[in-house]
């Protein structure tokens, strides 16, 4: 569940691509939220998730470095 806060520090940031239906749907939580001056913060959710990806990313990547390794 994302977490409505105020606005506070900036923190990195990193570009995704989504569907033009929830670009939108983002778009007008978006502002709504800057409306009551307030923050929408997904990284609760949204960071230990892609830290899995991360971790699963690595081990294909891994497999597949040693299948080359081993076809040469």
């Amino acid at each position: 569940m994302p977490t409505i806060k105020q606005k506070t520090q900036r923190r990195c940031r990193i570009q995704i691509t989504v569907n033009r239906d929830l670009h939108m749907q983002y778009l007008a939580v978006k502002e709504h939220a800057k409306n009551l001056h307030a923050d929408i913060d997904f990284s609760e959710d949204f960071e230990p998730w892609l830290l899995s990806q991360i971790e699963i990313a690595e081990l294909e990547l891994k497999k597949l470095e040693e299948k080359l390794a081993t076809s040469d």
